[in-house]
């Protein structure tokens, strides 16, 4: 029983031992572009890392990322779109050369789509950008009734 003891002692202190060492020898932001050219190379998408970089040993060994953003692959969602819904709902998609009626990014689109927020109040802050009936007609087209409601609370 002393022996086992023992030598979960040993492996106890040779474990701390290499944890300190790793913590004061290696430094991970030297690898911060090896990470994002590998990760580059291996999707075609650009990782961006802005944040800081490091280690942390509990409850278990990893790393710990900053601000860090996964870019489209290319040619994802490039151009313009039109989107033409008829009376009956139906939904048509296109590639477009022609000026857009509506210009919006993801995050407006999902705002919209899942937030339930009307066009017309993402227009109001700077950050959708159409005429006022595009803005009502994109609006009536997300709207859903009951509205969304997230079920998950954190």
């Amino acid at each position: 029983m002393k022996i086992l003891g023992g030598l979960v002692a040993m492996l106890l202190v040779l474990a701390v031992g290499i944890a300190i060492a790793v913590a004061l020898l290696f430094d991970p932001k030297e690898f911060q572009p090896l990470l994002a050219q590998s990760v580059e190379k291996a999707t075609g998408r650009k990782l961006t890392l802005a944040g800081d970089i490091g280690l942390d040993f509990f409850p278990c060994c990893s790393i710990r990322l900053g601000h860090a953003a996964l870019g489209n692959p290319p040619g994802f969602a490039a151009g313009d779109w039109r989107i033409r819904i008829d009376e009956s709902g139906r939904c048509r998609i296109a590639a477009t050369s022609d000026s857009p009626d509506v210009t919006l990014g993801v995050v407006e689109l999902s705002t919209i789509y899942a937030g339930g927020v009307p066009a017309s109040q993402l227009a109001a802050a700077g950050r959708v950008h159409g005429d006022g009936d595009a803005l009502s007609a994109l609006s009536r087209a997300f709207l859903t009734a009951p509205a969304v409601l997230l079920g998950i609370w954190y």
